[in-house]
């Protein structure tokens, strides 16, 4: 087959698949645009070899797969002949008129500036200096800047030019190493990201995977590999599962068209890093795709795919009443399947899935000779509102910072630059504190200032699309404070710089940590230095599971530990090293003259009172002793023994006059089976989405809640619950268990 038939036959797949979206349609536009482009870039060729006319005509089967009016389509075609060949904008409006070329013109424009450097380069100016670095970075930054402005004036010019990205990815082979990874990381940095926010999952998907490849090969073929490894085996598990759905849909009479998919390689990549597991312990690697007509359908699906396999506690989502930002709607759920094997399911509609496929291209409605948005979405609504601020502001210096608000105001992403010409990707609403620790820890750390575009502003200073941002540091910094984690707005920032406090305030919180145990000894009527034995301070570190002594009075500084639970073990050893003679006979008849005025319901008590296990108690509602904590007792008048903890404030602050009615009491061992005790845990979360995980961790360790509450208090979420639990040792493990959950940053058990 000659590489003039391979161009033919790929122009009429062109056809042939417009045909399909739109058959009554007259496609001589494009068969004109194919017969220029062929002439006009005849006699060039690729770096791989291909004649150039192979890869527009790619370019516009792509968008033809995404169903674009013939305008965009043909643009696809022409859109490197003003770039590369004779032929004007100019010519474009007379053959083509003022859409196609507008269209043509918009493309190239995002390629200026990369042509010029090229151009440099090729006449010999290859001396790097600091200067040129930083012209080349806004250089850049000013060619996205472009981007956005070609998208808010016509979203079209942005999907050809993804297009033409993901072609380019396809054939990145011919290009140099050094090339193959610039691209790829600029693809996945931004082309990609771009797509994602547009809805384009159908390229995005293609991008990441491509881009993947190049940006960093080892782990693509890693991955690869290990996800090869059991291919057939996989495919004929989807392909069972997949029978199994079709028949049980049928069974119930719901109409709908049931597939598989194994899920692409950059997101099981993005899984394994992002909850930093192996490829085994991914679960969900295929997912299963049922579309049917109407969203009531959805919900029966649901019902008949949770009724035919067990579904996975915790991995429901409903973006059907909670779309995503981009639009995607779809109900997803992970199951268990034949040999407990996992898949995920995605459920929705027709108009869901398109949408989720081809994104903002969806919403464009076809008339002959033009096009159009669908002013009913949201995402065209917004472009709409960029095109009315071109038209009112003309001039380029007061329309940017116009439209840099409005990016900021309805975009989900910031794009901005190091002086190195590295992209990173904030939130909206991030500041050049979280840029700093997106770029390093040890930057975040050291920054004393910021510049954006060449201007010293405040670090607090919230960031736009495009800015250049770099960030002033010092060795002699003294580090985030308190008030940086209420300018941050990632997650990772403010992690990083709690990870500073920690580290940074232990000095604070071990001089706050020695004088409350001194105050904690005062109170038992020592000098700490007095009960602080060798003896003593083994039994402590071994107790609260501390390596020294410093490190637990760094905690009882932060309040993770109480200073009373630790004096009363240094006094339990002072004890034992030094017997005292203590009469308790008045204290115990007075208890059991107590116990005998009063009618008490009879019964073992859960305590042992100088051993005695049937006088009549109760426990403090103020302090809440569960069986494992320290216990006091306070013979009260009238109503037995109340039971505190020891360490509650009631009996902290007990007067001298009341002291003498504290008597010590054990827990009663023979008692404790199959009883419950209430206590309250307060947890500290990133956000309230790790209310559903904390509740998970409680089913699973079959503790009861009593009660919850939660919500957000200084940008941190704040949940209260009260559980009920037979012992300290469960409440430990409960602890434990909410520490290792992604997003908890402190667990501690309150008094009440």
């Amino acid at each position: 087959m000659t590489n003039k038939n391979k161009g033919d036959r790929i122009f009429d797949e062109v056809i042939k698949k417009m045909q399909t979206y739109r058959p009554s349609s007259d496609f001589t536009m494009v068969e004109k645009a194919y017969q220029l482009a062929k002439d006009a870039h005849e006699g060039q060729l690729r770096k791989s070899g291909e004649p150039y006319i192979i890869h527009p005509l790619e370019v516009a089967y792509i968008l033809a797969e995404l169903e674009m009016d013939r305008e965009t389509i043909t643009a696809g075609i022409l859109h490197d002949v003003v770039e590369d060949t004779d032929y004007t904008h100019e010519d474009l409006i007379d053959m083509f008129g003022d859409e196609v070329a507008h269209l043509v013109d918009g493309v190239t424009k995002l390629k200026v500036i990369r042509r010029e450097r090229r151009k440099e380069n090729e006449e010999g100016k290859k001396v790097k200096t600091r200067g040129d670095d930083k012209d080349r970075a806004e250089e850049q930054a000013n060619n996205y800047r472009k981007m956005f402005l070609a998208m808010a004036d016509d979203i079209r010019v942005v999907l050809i030019k993804l297009a033409d990205r993901v072609h380019n990815l396809r054939t990145l082979s011919a290009m140099s190493p050094e090339s193959q990874k610039r691209i790829a990381q600029e693809s996945l940095d931004i082309y990609a990201p771009i797509a994602g926010r547009l809805g384009v999952s159908t390229l995005r998907r293609e991008m990441e995977d491509l881009a993947f490849k190049y940006s960093d090969p080892e782990t693509f073929q890693m991955v690869k590999e290990k996800v090869n490894m059991k291919l057939n085996q996989r495919v004929e598990y989807m392909e069972d599962v997949v029978g199994t759905l079709r028949m049980r849909l049928h069974e119930e009479g719901v109409f709908g068209r049931v597939k598989g998919r194994p899920k692409h390689f950059f997101s099981i990549w993005k899984k394994m890093n992002n909850k930093e597991k192996d490829l085994e312990e991914v679960l969900d690697l295929f997912a299963v795709r049922v579309i049917v007509e109407n969203k009531e359908d959805c919900w029966r699906v649901l019902g008949i795919v949770n009724g035919t396999y067990t579904p996975m506690p915790g991995t429901f989502k409903d973006y059907i009443s909670n779309p995503k930002g981009n639009g995607y709607q779809s109900i997803h759920n992970v199951l268990w399947g034949p040999d407990s094997e996992p898949f995920e399911v995605q459920i929705r509609t027709e108009d869901m899935h398109k949408e989720a496929e081809t994104g903002v291209a969806a919403h464009w409605k076809y008339k002959e000779g033009s096009a159009g948005q669908d002013s009913g979405d949201e995402k065209m609504a917004w472009l709409a509102s960029i095109l009315e601020l071109q038209r009112e502001n003309p001039d380029n210096d007061e329309f940017l910072p116009l439209l840099k608000e409005s990016l900021n105001i309805h975009a989900e992403w910031v794009y901005c630059y190091t002086p190195q010409q590295q992209v990173k990707a904030l939130p909206v609403g991030s500041t050049c504190i979280d840029f700093a620790y997106a770029v390093h820890s040890a930057v975040g750390n050291r920054m004393t200032g910021a510049k954006v575009n060449g201007k010293m502003v405040p670090i607090d200073t919230v960031l736009s699309n495009g800015d250049l941002v770099e960030i002033v540091t010092t060795s002699t910094a003294k580090g985030p404070t308190a008030d940086w984690l209420k300018m941050a707005k990632t997650a990772q920032a403010k992690t990083k710089i709690r990870q500073w406090q920690k580290r940074e305030d232990k000095e604070v919180s071990l001089a706050k940590g020695k004088d409350l145990l001194e105050k904690a000894a005062k109170r038992k009527g020592y000098p700490f230095v007095a009960l602080h034995t060798p003896q003593g301070e083994k039994v402590v570190l071994r107790r609260f599971s501390m390596h020294d002594f410093d490190t637990l009075c760094a905690a009882i500084g932060r309040g993770t530990i109480s200073e009373n639970s630790v004096i009363n073990r240094f006094y339990e050893v002072y004890q034992e090293l030094n017997p005292e003679t203590v009469d308790t006979k008045d204290i115990i008849e007075a208890i059991n003259r107590n116990t005998q005025q009063q009618e008490y319901r009879h019964g073992r008590s859960a305590v042992v009172i100088q051993g005695e296990a049937d006088l009549a108690t109760h426990f403090s509602k103020c302090c809440n002793p569960i069986p494992g904590d320290d216990i006091v007792g306070y013979v009260t008048r009238g109503r037995g023994i109340a039971v505190h903890r020891d360490g509650c404030a009631t009996i902290i602050n007990i007067s001298e006059e009341n002291a003498r009615r504290l008597i010590e009491v054990q827990w009663n061992s023979q008692t404790l089976e199959n009883s419950r005790f209430t206590a309250t845990i307060k947890i500290f979360c990133d956000s309230l989405g790790c209310v559903q995980q904390i509740t998970e961790v409680f089913s699973k360790l079959e503790i009861e809640i009593k009660a919850i509450n939660a919500g957000v208090a200084d940008g941190e979420a704040v949940c209260a619950i009260v559980i009920s639990v037979d012992n300290r040792k469960t409440l430990e493990k409960a602890s434990n268990r909410l520490l290792s959950l992604k997003g908890v940053n402190q667990v501690y058990r309150t008094m009440t």
